[in-house]
């Protein structure tokens, strides 16, 4: 299978909902009681405007325009707390299940420590 990584803009905005709720709803459910993830879901579920326009928020994207993979990196933490010069963390990561293990999730993070490391994080976290 072959896809792209590119930075995401905020038109991506709709087509990475799609992609965090079909993720999340298939990918998470062995993990949370199905009572969690109804309440977490509209939650979890939606793109955030700050990360795609961030410039460090990243789509896998297929040669047809799907958009098969999300996920990227900030400097500041979600909780507002813990941050430091050089740390970031990772940030809403998302898989489609029709493309699982087939090295979309692995090139995301590659292209997020790659990119964090050019910026001087020398770590990063994930809540």
């Amino acid at each position: 299978m072959t896809f792209i990584v590119r930075v995401s803009v905020p038109e991506d905005s709709n087509a990475v909902s799609s992609l965090l709720l079909k993720s999340y709803s298939q990918l998470l459910r062995q993990a949370y009681e199905a009572s969690v993830l109804e309440r977490a879901l509209p939650l979890i579920t939606k793109a955030r405007p700050d990360l795609l326009g961030s410039g460090s928020y990243y789509v896998a994207e297929t040669g047809s325009g799907l958009i098969v993979g999300a996920g990227g990196w900030t400097r500041h933490s979600p909780t507002g707390r813990d941050d430091t010069p050089t740390n970031g963390n990772i940030r809403h990561f998302a898989t489609d299940p029709d493309y699982a293990r087939k090295g979309v999730g692995r090139s995301l993070m590659a292209q997020c420590i790659e990119e964090a490391s050019k910026a001087g994080l020398a770590e990063l976290n994930c809540y």
